[in-house]
């Protein structure tokens, strides 16, 4: 054998042994999430399912949501089912079908376990859905498939059965169970989401008709890898845009000539306050209105929420609500528990010492109220105003665009600025879900929050599952995202310029 031959035969050799350890770690992963009876002890499933049973019976703050709920007899319900879960995804499942009993989609299951976290990103492991449904304008339309989809049904479909049963109706017989949010759209997405990924190959029968209106039936498969996907657009009426500028906590850019937009999609960033004053000065003699795009943002902080609106309304003018007294501070427990391996070493004040130690207290008492009592005779008390501070305020004409992915702190914002001078909500209602969270951990590296208390609009509409109406009711529209056009953003500039 010949030298060259020799290397061949080696290079050869490693490059097998490297695929075949790729292949053994992919395996691996797929054993963890789907096949690994023995991920926990029957001890430590129960067990989780215990935290999350006695977590929401002691701090959850909407219990009058579900009066005939009996929690402690579907926890002894759930022991079974839970014990019969052979792997991590169907342990998922399961805890989070009884978290979905609360009827409270700010309340929600998650895990930190970083191959777990992969798997539902990538789909590795899991058998893909042929098609990812989106709800518009009251239907379930086809958002996103592999080219195999396409070739028979076009984006922007109307999906009206799946299986013989019409799609709603699919959605929530098979995947109901999972999905804690009743708020319009909300659920609707939600449900969408929950298809996508299956441990089982699936066969989908799916009927409805293109946007021309060409009706169609079509076999579907679920297929066992993740291929290329199109999509609807998701950058849409970009031609309208100009001075687009890319900040650490929101995006912006200019329409019309003189309309100034901010993209804020979560209000978590310790930044946004600085950043959209130093923005808001830089802009203000320009801009002859402003439009604030909080859709789909996913929440954060009250306070980066309030320092935004603080622009545009006066304390006094913002919206309000009221919130069911919670059975302990749920900010101070949280903050004492995130700090609670570190206590000792820190170099606290007796101030702060104190303070966290009360929080650590109550989470070992775990209520200060009794459970019934608190239950039996509700106490409201009126949500804390911010902190005055010097803010010039803006009167020009302001819109905030809004829609039902817009959750958490979102909808706090949505209810802030509802009713307030010179602004205007153009969209669609919120996502319905919001009230302090308190964070519980799981075996399996699982993480359980729960809401803490109940917010109500001064109508004495609850927030839980209604979400924040908009002023002027707007969705996107199935032909417009087809034409690449925003309608939303269009609707909220023809108003500007009409008023």
């Amino acid at each position: 054998m010949t030298k060259t031959k020799k290397v061949i035969i080696t290079v050869l050799a490693v490059l097998l042994l490297l695929a075949g350890v790729r292949y053994a770690r992919k395996s691996y992963q797929k054993h963890q999430v789907f096949s690994n009876s023995d991920f926990l002890s029957a001890e430590e499933k129960v067990y989780g399912l215990s935290v999350i049973w006695e977590t929401a019976k002691t701090y959850y703050g909407m219990w009058n949501q579900v009066p005939d709920l009996d929690w402690d007899a579907e926890y002894q319900a759930a022991i079974a089912r839970v014990l019969e879960t052979g792997n991590l995804y169907a342990y998922y499942n399961e805890l989070s079908a009884f978290t979905a009993l609360l009827r409270d989609g700010h309340t929600q299951l998650g895990c930190m376990d970083e191959d777990f976290q992969n798997a539902l990103r990538t789909g590795r492991g899991f058998w893909i859905s042929p098609i990812s449904l989106r709800y518009m304008e009251g239907a379930f339309v086809l958002g996103s498939a592999p080219r195999s989809t396409l070739a028979q049904i076009p984006l922007g479909a109307t999906i009206t059965e799946i299986n013989g049963l019409p799609t709603g109706e699919y959605l929530e017989q098979e995947y109901g169970r999972y999905v804690g949010c009743f708020t319009y759209g909300r659920r609707e997405e939600k449900l969408s989401e929950k298809m996508l990924l299956s441990e089982t190959a699936k066969e989908l029968t799916v009927s409805g008709f293109a946007p021309d209106g060409t009706e169609f039936r079509a076999q579907l498969s679920y297929a066992e890898h993740a291929g290329k996907r199109e999509q609807l657009p998701d950058d849409l009426s970009m031609e309208l845009k100009h001075d687009e500028t890319a900040y650490d906590s929101f995006k912006s850019y200019v329409v019309a000539d003189s309309i100034y937009v901010a993209e804020i999609t979560t209000f978590a960033n310790s930044a946004l306050p600085e950043e959209f004053a130093a923005w808001m000065d830089e802009t203000r003699d320009a801009a002859a209105a402003y439009i604030l795009d909080v859709r789909g943002n996913s929440g954060g902080s009250d306070g980066n929420a309030f320092a935004v609106l603080r622009h545009f309304i006066a304390p006094e003018n913002m919206g309000t609500m009221t919130a069911y007294k919670q059975y302990v501070d749920p900010t101070q427990v949280t903050a004492a528990l995130g700090i609670k391996d570190d206590f000792e070493e820190l170099e606290l004040g007796a101030e702060q010492e104190q303070y966290y130690q009360d929080g650590l207290d109550m989470y070992s008492h775990r209520y200060v109220l009794p459970y019934e009592e608190s239950l039996s005779v509700p106490e409201f008390t009126e949500g804390a105003e911010p902190e005055e501070t010097a803010v010039r305020l803006c009167e020009k004409p302001v819109v905030i665009l809004t829609d039902w992915n817009c959750a958490s702190t979102g909808d706090d914002f949505a209810v802030f600025a509802k009713g307030a001078p010179n602004v205007t909500l153009i969209g669609t209602n919120t996502a319905g879900g919001t009230g302090q969270l308190l964070l519980a951990e799981l075996p399996g590296d699982f993480r359980f929050a729960v809401s803490t208390y109940q917010c109500v609009m001064a109508d004495g509409t609850p927030v839980c599952n209604n979400g924040v109406r908009p002023d002027v009711w707007c969705e996107q529209t199935v032909s417009d995202a087809l034409s690449g056009r925003d309608t939303v953003l269009l609707k909220a500039v023809s108003y500007l310029e009409s008023h």
